[in-house]
């Protein structure tokens, strides 16, 4: 009975689908092979992701969505899963107005812009091959 219920759990645990985020713009297809398309899918889309799993020994070339009530197959490399779209990475990233941790140009902080650790301390007339 005890694995009746385990191996229960650990089927719903792994069928359940999660929410996720397209990253690129795409297309939803009807096959696992991704041959025949059914839509485009803008960037940002928000959709369902079912058996997405992909584990070394078993990769799988697409993975199941459900986007807009229509259900397909999706490339994996373009859609992030499990992430909370309104704080996704993906919707500051793209932005023209995201400003790097260390800005080259950071005048504020650093009064010659920021140099990594290591090139700054090059010598800066010239570069000794040894």
């Amino acid at each position: 009975m005890k694995k009746i219920i385990t191996l229960t759990l650990s089927f719903l645990l792994i069928a359940c689908g999660k929410n996720s985020e397209i990253t690129h713009d795409t297309a939803l297809f009807s096959d696992a092979e991704l041959t025949v398309k059914i839509m485009d899918i803008k960037k940002g889309s928000v959709g369902i992701a079912s058996e997405y799993r992909n584990h070394k020994w078993n990769q799988k070339p697409s993975i199941k969505m459900t986007i807009d009530g229509k259900e397909g197959f999706i490339s994996p490399k373009d859609v992030v899963i499990g992430q909370d779209p309104t704080k996704s990475v993906y919707k500051w990233a793209y932005s023209e107005k995201y400003k790097k941790f260390f800005d080259p140009k950071d005048k504020k902080h650093y009064k010659e812009g920021y140099t990594y650790p290591s090139i700054d301390a090059l010598p800066k007339e010239k570069i000794v091959l040894e």
